[in-house]
């Protein structure tokens, strides 16, 4: 449970010196980049007739 009260105080921490918007942008550029990436390496090879 302390790991936790850490966490939210982390989060808070970085909400008041950067604010929500900027912590949302980096999120979701954060996560639009691993899926990208995600499916690059998993990508089914063209022309095997998989999908």
């Amino acid at each position: 449970m302390l790991e936790f009260g850490r966490c939210v105080h982390r989060a808070l921490t970085l909400n008041q010196t950067f604010g929500a918007d900027i912590l949302m942008r980096t999120a979701s550029w954060l996560t639009f980049k691993e899926s990208r990436a995600s499916f690059l390496i998993e990508k089914p090879e063209q022309g095997t007739g998989q999908e």
